[in-house]
């Protein structure tokens, strides 16, 4: 196998794994191959509310007028793919760098990858771009992932996030926008998640989710090994990032378009 073919099998695989989060995250239908590429990728619609969605994720209804983030004087950005790459690859230097500064004494921070929402690799029409970043923390995993949206598309705003949460939710007004602060378990009753969001004037919406624990984690795992869920994951008792910390990521001025 070629250098670059090798690469292009990382980048896949860890593609799927990004949507893998997504779907833990967003309570996405997804199905990954022997392979690491996806069957049948969710749609948009799917987002909101899907008749096979896992029960932790209750039916969502699409935001109603004037539930959407539409500040007024955003425009949607429109990139070529090339641009595209270059956001993605500042996206995952800017986290990993954040991470440093706000998070200290994380150790064996693995590299953030992104991808487009509905996909396992990066397009130009997304709205939404996720990615996902592992890290220890006194010698126990854990995981950040992160959604960048478009701005001025129709994505939810802070009344619909609220009113739609998992679990317990909070809107509170930002220096260029407002937040929204949500944490909720999920059914199995292990995995704890905290999100931050942040809707910024310029229509961009970011949002930083901390969970307890890294579901790419493999016992030996080699550094080039492209990550792969684990079959038993570990999960730690709580979330270690306090609400400050993942404001000041949510909030870093290098995740936007």
């Amino acid at each position: 196998m070629g250098a670059k073919s090798e690469l292009r099998r990382i980048a896949v695989a860890a593609g799927a794994a990004v949507l893998l989060v997504g779907a833990l995250v967003f309570g996405l239908p997804l199905v990954v191959r022997a392979d690491h590429t996806l069957a049948e990728p969710p749609t948009e619609e799917e987002y909101y509310i899907s008749p096979d969605a896992p029960p932790e994720s209750r039916p969502r209804p699409k935001p109603a007028p004037g539930q959407e983030w539409l500040p007024a004087g955003a425009h949607p950005a429109t990139t070529d793919y090339a641009e595209v790459e270059r956001l993605a690859r500042g996206w995952s230097s800017a986290i990993g760098h954040r991470v440093g500064e706000v998070v200290p004494l994380a150790g064996t921070v693995t590299p953030s990858w992104f991808v487009a929402e509905g996909s396992d690799r990066l397009t130009t029409r997304a709205k939404r771009y996720l990615g996902f970043l592992g890290f220890t923390l006194d010698g126990a995993h854990y995981g950040l992932s992160f959604t960048i949206g478009r701005p001025a598309v129709g994505l939810p705003g802070p009344e619909w996030v609220c009113a739609n949460s998992l679990g317990q939710c909070t809107r509170s007004a930002a220096a260029s926008g407002e937040l929204t602060t949500e944490r909720w378990t999920e059914a199995n009753g292990l995995h704890k998640i905290v999100a931050v969001t942040h809707f910024r004037q310029d229509g961009t919406v970011v949002t930083a989710y901390a969970h307890n624990w890294d579901p790419f984690v493999q016992p030996d795992q080699r550094p080039d090994q492209p990550p792969v869920p684990v079959a038993e994951p570990v999960y730690q008792p709580s979330v270690p990032l306090t609400d400050a910390q993942l404001t000041a990521l949510a909030t870093d001025p290098a995740l936007t378009f």
